[in-house]
């Protein structure tokens, strides 16, 4: 029996056309038989193949935008959601007893006239430095509408010490007060605000209580200067006191880089006004706790001082 013969194959050169989209003739093969039938159908799949070609590439790349849009709204991370801040809403009486971060104990409340009173003892084992924290005191009526907001003062207990704390509560709030919370709050935590513009062109916010004005100065919302003034009168129980205090206040005051003061006696009362340029000031808290450090956001300001009883605007 006589083998058939093998078929040889020829190979030639290899060329790639480079056009986009275009039919590339990647080889010829010769053979001394070829199929027409099959020459056909492998032309055929080539034409399917480059009329859908631009069909694919589109659906590829809007699956790709989809799944990155999706990652971006969804971002894997290993770091857990942190949880909200639970409101805890208490009803003023003498028995209450709150603690607050673990180691504060706060009691004996009342309400005596216009002002709430309160306790806070120190449980833990070292100082307690309240400046490290923003705590608030927030009045709510009985359907829980909030009525004012009072920042506590920025002390500092020992451990085992207790210190008692009066705040003034507006009149009109006086009898509608039934609840309270106690809160911290962050910056973030604070609203923005629109900053009136001077003819300096500088953001300012103004803040009024009683005898003192206070003046706040920003430049890109951040704190730049700051004007205090203070305009007695004669007329108030503790005036005497109150002049000696100032105007003993002038002359450290003015040792102090950066700061500008002067007193005068105007006969009904005392002016008495303090100009600080905040960038040259050190350490500018321990001269009033309504004095804030160079570059402190305008929100933080009106915030803060709308909550110690100030009018701003």
């Amino acid at each position: 029996m006589s083998k058939s013969k093998k078929k040889k194959f020829n190979y030639k050169n290899v060329s790639i056309n480079r056009e986009p989209l275009a039919i590339t003739k990647i080889g010829e093969i010769e053979s001394s038989s070829q199929n027409p039938l099959f020459v056909l159908f492998i032309f055929i799949i080539l034409i399917a193949f480059v009329f859908c070609l631009p069909y694919l590439v589109k659906m590829f790349n809007q699956d790709s935008v989809e799944n990155y849009q999706g990652e971006t709204k969804n971002p894997i991370s290993n770091k857990e959601e942190e949880p909200s801040k639970e409101m805890v809403y208490y009803d003023i009486s003498s028995s209450l007893t709150i603690a607050l971060d673990e180691v504060l104990k706060i009691d004996q409340f009342q309400l005596v006239g216009n002002t709430i009173q309160f306790t806070i003892t120190n449980l833990g084992k070292n100082r307690y430095y309240f400046n490290r924290h923003s705590y608030y005191l927030e009045l709510y009526s009985e359907n829980k509408t909030l009525l004012e907001r009072i920042k506590l003062k920025e002390d500092n207990l020992l451990k085992d010490e207790s210190k008692s704390y009066s705040y003034t509560v507006k009149n009109e709030n006086v009898s509608n007060v039934k609840k309270i919370v106690f809160v911290e709050k962050e910056e973030n935590d604070y609203p923005n605000i629109q900053l009136s513009i001077n003819e300096m062109g500088e953001g300012e916010l103004v803040c009024v209580k009683d005898f003192e004005t206070l003046t706040y100065r920003f430049k890109d919302e951040q704190l730049m200067a700051i004007t205090d003034d203070i305009n007695y009168d004669s007329r108030a129980s503790d005036y005497e006191n109150q002049k000696a205090l100032y105007k003993e206040s002038v002359i450290s005051l003015n040792l102090l880089t950066g700061v500008t003061s002067n007193f005068i006696d105007i006969g009904s009362g005392f002016v008495f006004n303090v100009q600080l340029e905040l960038k040259n000031v050190k350490s500018v808290e321990e001269l009033n706790p309504y004095y804030y450090p160079f570059d402190t956001l305008a929100k933080v300001v009106d915030f803060e001082m709308k909550a110690q009883g100030f009018s701003c605007r």
